[in-house]
C-alpha cells in the first residue's frame, strides 16, 4: 500500500494541491482526473519518484520513500515502478522485441524466462514475432507491449499518463480490460492520470482534483492491503551488452570510423611530419658545407670550381687567405677526370678530394653499376696533363647532393689519399683552393672579403644555399607546431560536437532509462560497454597506422615512439571521448526527469 500525506504541490507561484492525502492499494485501479494544469501529471511524477518538489510524507509498505537518497529512489524506480509514457517510449526503438524484453529482465537482475514471456504476451493478446523491431508495431500493440515489459520487470506499481489520449472508444475499453486483468491477476497497483470520463467510470478508486483538493470516490468495496516490497536486485551486466546492439547503425559506424581516423591523424601525422623534417634537417646539416672554393681566374666565371687553364696560386696568395677572418683551414683543391673500369664496363667519372672521410665514396647509382675496378684519371695543371691509375677494391656508399657544374658520376676520395697521389708526381699546388669557414653563417661575409682581395677570382660555395634551406625548414617546423595545436583544438571541438549531437538524438532514450531507474553508475557502465570497442580499435589502428607509416616513409621503428604514440592516443581519447562522456552523464543527471518530460509534451 502507498500512503502519501500532507501533499503540498506548488510550481512557482501556482499552487496545485494543498495539504492532501492519497492512498493506493494492490489489486486496484486508481484514476486521477482534473482539468489541464490542475496537477495530475505533476502528482504522477511525485508518486513515480521522477520529481521531488513536495514535502509530503510518502510511505510505501512501511518504507519512508520521502527519506530516500536519489540513488535509493532510482533503485526503487528500477525494481518497483513501471511508467507507461504518453509517447510509449520503450527501452530502445532500435532493438527487437526480444532484446527489449531481455533488457528489462537484465535491468532487474533476472534471467530470461521464456515461459513468463509467452504468458504475458498471450495475456496482452500479442502474437507478433519477437524478432521484429518496435517501430514495426501499431500504437495499440506498443501500448500492450509496454504493459508486457512492466509485467516482466515485475513491478508493484504501474503508472499510466493519459493512456487513452490517442485511442477510440473500442480500444479504450480493450486497454481498460487489460489493466483490470493486470491489477486483479498480478496484484499490481495501477494509477492513471486522464481526461477520459470512461476511464474515470471504470476506476476502482477515483481522485478528482477540484479547487486544489482531492475528491475521492470509491467505486467498489476497498480493502487496504499492506504487503512487503520485494528484494532489490542489481542490474545484470547482460543489460549493457544487449542494449549496445541498438547502437550499431551504419551512421554510427561511420561516425566511429571518422573518429578513429581523426585520432590516427592527430597522433601519426605530426610524428611522420616531424620525422621527415628531422631527417631533412639532418641531411642539410650533414651535407651543408662550410667550404668555399676559390679559382684563380682572370675574370669571374659562373659555376666553376676547377679550371685546368688557370695559373697556380702562389704562396703569398695562399698565406693571405689564411689571415682572413673566419677562415679556419686552407687547402689546395683538384678535380680529376677519367673512367672507372670493371671488365667491359666503363663509366665516366670526376674525382674530388674530401676531408673527413676514410674510404672512397661511391653514390648509390654508381655502386649499382660498379662493385670494384680500376680508376684511370687525369689531372691538367698549367696545361700539362698527369695520368693516374688507382685500383679500387673497397668503397663506401653515400649520396651527397649533386654539384651543378659536374655532369658525370662523382667519386669522393679522401683528401690525404689524393694529396699522396699528387705528391708522387711532385704536384703540391693548384689553381683552386678549398677554404674551410669556421661557421656556415659566416660564408657570405668571408666570400665577400676574399673577393675584395682577389678581385678576378671565381668564388663559389653551396653553404649559403643550404643555410637558406635550413632557415626555411626552421620556419616550417614552427608552422607545424602551430598547425598541430590547431588540429588538436579542431578535432577536440569536433569530438565534443559529435558527442553533444549523439546525446541530443538519444535524449528520449536516455530519459526513459532514468525513468526505469538507471543511476549514474549504470550510465558509466553503459558508456563503458558502448565505447570500449571503439577505444581498443582506436589504439590498435594508431599502432597499425604507425607501423604502416614506418614502412611507407622509411621511419625508424622504436619502442619509445610506440610508447609515445600510445600515450598520446590515450590522452586524446580521454580528452575527446571519456571527458565528454563524463560531462554528458553529469548534464543528464543535473536535469530533473519531470522537467524533460514536460518539455517534450
Amino acid at each position: 500500500m502507498i500512503r502519501i500525506e500532507n501533499i503540498h504541490l506548488q510550481i512557482g507561484n501556482q499552487l496545485l494541491l494543498d495539504d492532501e492525502e492519497f492512498i493506493a492499494n494492490e489489486g486496484y485501479i486508481h484514476v486521477i482526473m482534473g482539468e489541464s494544469g490542475s496537477g495530475k501529471t505533476t502528482f504522477l511524477y511525485e508518486i513515480s519518484l521522477l520529481s521531488h518538489i513536495s514535502e509530503s510524507l510518502y510511505d510505501w509498505n512501511g518504507l519512508r520513500v520521502d527519506k530516500l537518497s536519489d540513488h535509493q529512489r532510482a533503485q526503487l524506480r528500477r525494481n518497483h515502478i513501471g511508467y507507461i509514457l504518453q509517447d510509449l517510449e520503450l527501452i530502445s526503438e532500435d532493438l527487437s522485441l526480444k532484446d527489449n524484453i531481455d533488457c528489462m529482465f537484465a535491468l532487474t537482475g533476472q534471467a530470461y524466462d521464456e515461459n513468463k514471456v509467452n504468458e504475458y504476451m498471450d495475456k496482452m493478446n500479442l502474437h507478433c514475432s519477437l524478432d521484429q523491431r518496435v517501430e514495426e508495431m501499431s500504437r495499440g500493440e506498443r501500448q500492450r507491449f509496454a504493459l508486457v515489459l512492466a509485467l516482466i520487470k515485475d513491478v508493484d506499481l504501474i503508472i499510466c499518463d493519459e493512456p487513452t489520449s490517442a485511442l477510440d472508444i473500442e480500444n479504450t475499453k480493450e486497454l481498460m480490460n487489460y489493466l483490470k486483468l493486470i491489477a486483479r491477476d498480478y496484484h499490481k497497483i495501477i494509477i492513471i492520470a486522464t481526461h477520459d470520463s470512461y476511464v474515470g467510470e471504470e476506476a476502482d478508486v477515483l481522485y478528482k482534483i477540484e479547487g486544489k483538493h482531492f475528491i475521492k470516490v470509491d467505486r467498489i468495496e476497498y480493502k487496504e492491503n499492506k504487503g512487503l516490497l520485494k528484494k532489490e536486485n542489481d542490474i545484470d551486466n547482460r543489460f549493457f551488452k544487449i542494449y549496445r546492439k541498438g547502437h550499431k547503425k551504419v551512421s554510427q559506424s561511420v561516425i566511429k570510423a571518422i573518429y578513429v581516423m581523426m585520432i590516427m591523424i592527430l597522433c601519426i601525422a605530426p610524428m611522420v611530419l616531424d620525422s621527415m623534417l628531422n631527417r631533412q634537417q639532418e641531411l642539410y646539416h650533414m651535407y651543408a658545407s662550410n667550404e668555399i672554393i676559390v679559382v684563380n681566374t682572370k675574370e669571374v666565371l659562373p659555376s666553376i670550381t676547377y679550371n685546368k687553364y688557370s695559373q697556380l696560386f702562389n704562396d703569398d696568395q695562399f698565406d693571405m687567405l689564411k689571415e682572413i677572418k673566419h677562415v679556419k683551414n686552407v687547402n689546395y683543391y683538384w678535380e680529376m677526370e677519367g673512367f672507372i673500369l670493371e671488365g667491359d664496363k666503363s663509366i665516366e667519372v670526376t674525382v674530388i678530394p674530401k676531408k673527413d672521410i676514410q674510404d672512397i665514396i661511391f653514390s648509390s647509382s654508381l655502386a649499382s653499376k660498379i662493385k670494384k675496378g680500376t680508376l684511370n684519371a687525369s689531372l691538367v695543371i698549367n696545361e700539362k696533363e698527369y695520368d693516374f691509375e688507382v685500383k679500387i677494391d673497397k668503397h663506401s656508399i653515400k649520396n651527397y647532393p649533386p654539384k651543378a657544374n659536374i655532369k658525370t658520376e662523382i667519386i669522393y676520395m679522401p683528401h690525404n689519399q689524393m694529396k699522396g697521389l699528387l705528391k708522387e708526381k711532385n704536384i703540391t699546388k693548384s689553381s683552386s683552393i678549398s677554404i674551410e669557414c669556421d661557421d656556415i653563417k659566416n660564408i657570405e661575409s668571408t666570400s665577400q672579403e676574399i673577393q675584395r682581395w682577389l678581385t678576378h677570382a671565381t668564388i663559389s660555395s653551396e653553404g649559403t644555399k643550404y643555410l637558406e634551406q635550413i632557415q626555411s625548414l626552421q620556419v616550417l617546423q614552427q608552422f607545424m607546431v602551430v598547425l598541430r595545436v590547431v588540429m588538436v583544438i579542431g578535432i577536440i571541438a569536433i569530438a565534443y560536437i559529435i558527442q553533444t549531437m549523439e546525446n541530443k538524438s538519444r535524449e528520449k532514450e536516455i530519459n526513459n532509462l532514468r525513468i526505469n531507474g538507471t543511476n549514474k553508475k549504470a550510465f558509466y557502465l553503459l558508456y563503458y560497454y558502448e565505447n570500449i570497442s571503439i577505444i581498443i580499435l582506436t589504439l590498435l589502428c594508431c599502432l597499425l597506422g604507425y607501423i604502416a607509416s614506418v614502412i611507407l616513409f622509411d621511419m625508424n621503428l622504436s619502442i619509445m615512439n610506440i610508447g609515445i604514440l600510445l600515450g598520446e592516443s590515450i590522452i586524446y581519447i580521454i580528452i575527446t571521448r571519456i571527458i565528454p562522456l563524463f560531462i554528458s552523464v553529469q548534464q543528464i543527471f543535473s536535469k530533473d526527469i519531470s522537467k524533460i518530460l514536460r518539455e517534450s509534451m
